[in-house]
């Protein structure tokens, strides 16, 4: 997955509050929208390293919602 599609798909979540519907997650990060739901899948992927849940599908998937607190832990960022 192209880091540029990762990096605006953050931000688009972090913009939102950390929570956005996944078809305008992915449509941001230049997905088609009937792509969203694997899209969503492989940034959990991404995200969802040791089984921590950074990034969650809510509302049987049509929902993204980022855990920035996890997301900063699991990855050592900063605050």
């Amino acid at each position: 997955m192209p880091v540029k599609k990762v990096e605006t798909a953050v931000r688009v979540l972090f913009d939102a509050g950390g929570t956005l519907a996944t078809t305008v997650v992915a449509e941001r990060a230049g997905e088609l929208a009937h792509r969203a739901a694997g899209f969503a899948v492989n940034l959990q992927r991404v995200f969802n390293v040791d089984n921590y849940p950074v990034l969650d599908p809510v509302d049987d998937g049509h929902t993204s919602r980022l855990n920035v607190d996890l997301l900063r832990q699991q990855f050592g960022l900063p605050s």
